[in-house]
Formats: C-alpha cells, sequence, structure tokens
C-alpha cells in the first residue's frame, strides 16, 4: 500500500515540532484539514460508483490501478522467499485491474511482460478495450478514477485520448479523478488483497498458471487479458520530430488539481477541459 508523501511529511514537521513551536498546531491543522478533504474525495467517488449502478443507462464508472510488480513474478513460489532468487531469474509481470461500474460490478484483468511499459499508452489501451468490449451503447456519461502518477495518467497523452472520445461524440461528459497515493483504500485494493492471499498459497510457474489463480480468487470471476502490445496513442501526441508535427499543444500546470471535467460546451461545440483542486473546491 502506498503512502500518502504529504501525510507522511505532515506527521514528520510535527514529531520534530517543540510543544511550544506555534507551527505545530498548525501542522496539526493541515494534516486534519487533508484528510478531510481525501475521505469527501472518497464518498464522491463511492457516490459515482452508486450511479452508475442504479442509472446504467446514464452513467458509467471505470477505476484502473496497477498492482506491486514484486508479487506477480514468473515463476512464482508460493514458500519460497523472494530474497533466495535473484530478480534476473524471474519475469516481472505488470498486472492492471479495471473494475467496471454499470448495473453491476464487472472486473477486469490486464497483465504484460516487461516490454510492455507502464506509461500512458498502457492505460489508454486498457481504456479503449474495456470500451470496445462494451455490451451494448455505452453511457453517456464516464466517471474515470485514475492513480494520481504523471507517468501514467496525468498527462496529456490521457486528456487527450478522453477528449477525442467527447469530440466524436462516443461520449458527452468525462469526469476524471485523481486520489492521492495513501488514500485509495478501495474496491480495488480489496481486489488485489484477495489476489494476494491466493498466491500466497499457490504455486504459478506459467502465464496461464498466474491468469488462472488470478482468476479463481475473485468474485465476480475477472476477465483476464494478457496484453501483447499496446496502442501508441502517445506517438500521436506527442509527434516524432519536432513541434511542428505535434497535434495537440502541452498542458501546463495540472498537477495541483485532481478534479477534471472534459465535455463538449454549446453552442460552440467546443470540447473544454476544466479543472478543480477538489471535488467540493471552489471553482
Amino acid at each position: 500500500m502506498g503512502v500518502c508523501a504529504l501525510c507522511a511529511n505532515l506527521r514528520s514537521m510535527i514529531k520534530v515540532a517543540r510543544s511550544n513551536d506555534s507551527r505545530k498546531e498548525n501542522y496539526k491543522r493541515l494534516l486534519i484539514e487533508h484528510r478531510d478533504s481525501q475521505a469527501k474525495e472518497r464518498i464522491k467517488a463511492m457516490h459515482h460508483r452508486d450511479k452508475a449502478l442504479k442509472s446504467p443507462g446514464h452513467y458509467m464508472c471505470l477505476m484502473i490501478d496497477g498492482m506491486d510488480q514484486k508479487k506477480t513474478c514468473l515463476p512464482h513460489f508460493a514458500h519460497l522467499l523472494t530474497l533466495d532468487i535473484s530478480e534476473d531469474c524471474l519475469v516481472q509481470m505488470h498486472l492492471v485491474c479495471c473494475l467496471s461500474y454499470n448495473r453491476m460490478v464487472k472486473p477486469f484483468v490486464f497483465l504484460t511482460y516487461p516490454n510492455v511499459h507502464n506509461d500512458p499508452n498502457l492505460t489508454i489501451t486498457i481504456l479503449h478495450k474495456v470500451l470496445h468490449s462494451w455490451d451494448g451503447p455505452l453511457p453517456p456519461v464516464l466517471y474515470l478514477q485514475l492513480d494520481n502518477t504523471t507517468r501514467e495518467n496525468k498527462n496529456l497523452s490521457i486528456f487527450c485520448y478522453l477528449s477525442m472520445l467527447v469530440h466524436k461524440g462516443v461520449l458527452k461528459k468525462v469526469k476524471l479523478n485523481f486520489l492521492l497515493v495513501g488514500h485509495t483504500h478501495d474496491h480495488i485494493d480489496q481486489m488485489f488483497s484477495t489476489f494476494s492471499k491466493k498466491l500466497s498459497h499457490n504455486d504459478a510457474f506459467t502465464l496461464p498458471a498466474l491468469s488462472a489463480l488470478i482468476s479463481e480468487s475473485y468474485t465476480p470471476k475477472p476477465d483476464v487479458v494478457h496484453l501483447k502490445d499496446v496502442y501508441d496513442f502517445k506517438r500521436y501526441v506527442v509527434g516524432l520530430a519536432s513541434d511542428t508535427d505535434k497535434v495537440f499543444a502541452p498542458l501546463h500546470n495540472i498537477s495541483f488539481n485532481h478534479v477534471f471535467l472534459i465535455k463538449c460546451v454549446e453552442p460552440q461545440k467546443v470540447t473544454k477541459l476544466f479543472a478543480n483542486q477538489y471535488s467540493l473546491s471552489s471553482q
């Protein structure tokens, strides 16, 4: 489980500050406010899931997150410490889970070899495959929850892909939320916990064996997909060699915000991106 850097820094400053230091109370207040804001974000995420479950014709909710790679190495030995084996002898498999909420909960698990990088292309490929496999027409509103990492999710490629879905009329609106590391204790973490428990009692020497264990460990049974390649959407967005090749202008100052809305604005029919620090923050 990841640790929130801001929580850790504030706790450290509270610990070292003297009791008569006026800054100590300020640090405590900041920590309480930070935890309160993250608790409200989790409540908002739960509300989005409930809307997708109760009104499947209007809303869909997707949560995407990756599991610790050290737990899914191949071959996997349940009762052997990893310290007893050199990492050079193991294949670092990457597992990414997508939980889909729409009338019911449907889990997807994607497994990749080390040659598939953990970058926006992987996230976009997973999103595209989940949407492409949708049974029936897509709901007009997508609620999407991703990790707050710039390398994989919070970047130009992801925003451009989602904007394209709205611009092309595939979706009418996308609400994108980034929960901070250390504050995501949610269904997807519970799913990873069941995978870990299953793997702690069973060996898996091959990819089919690992896939079978993962499929058996969770209810409802997840669709396990082995991704051998990904779409190179990042290259399309960023361009090849010069600025003249770039399709989209770069984004600036997005690290501060954690909530984004992409929708088509009438009457110009222009797709726009709106940002806010948190769901309940003032505009």
